[in-house]
């Protein structure tokens, strides 16, 4: 099972919203979310909330990896 690509939005050069997220102007500042937040602040939102490739081989099972196996590793072993 291959791991998913991540697809990254690019700015046009100059753009006024390929600034860099400044964490200080937009953390604890009590800002709403909104429709029309720059996309250096959505890109901050995205990259926070993607699972690390490392965190998420350990979550999805390999390809060919029989189901027993997969249930064994979420389910206690029961008392004989």
């Amino acid at each position: 099972m291959s791991l998913p690509e991540y697809i990254h939005e690019s700015d046009e050069e100059g753009s006024a919203e390929s600034l860099a997220f400044i964490p200080k102007e937009w953390i604890g500042n009590r800002k709403q979310w909104v429709d029309t937040m720059p996309q250096c602040v959505v890109r901050a939102r995205n990259e926070a909330r993607r699972i690390p490739l490392g965190v998420l081989a350990n979550i999805v099972p390999q390809q060919g990896t029989p189901i027993a196996a997969v249930l064994r590793c979420y389910n206690p072993p029961t008392k004989r």
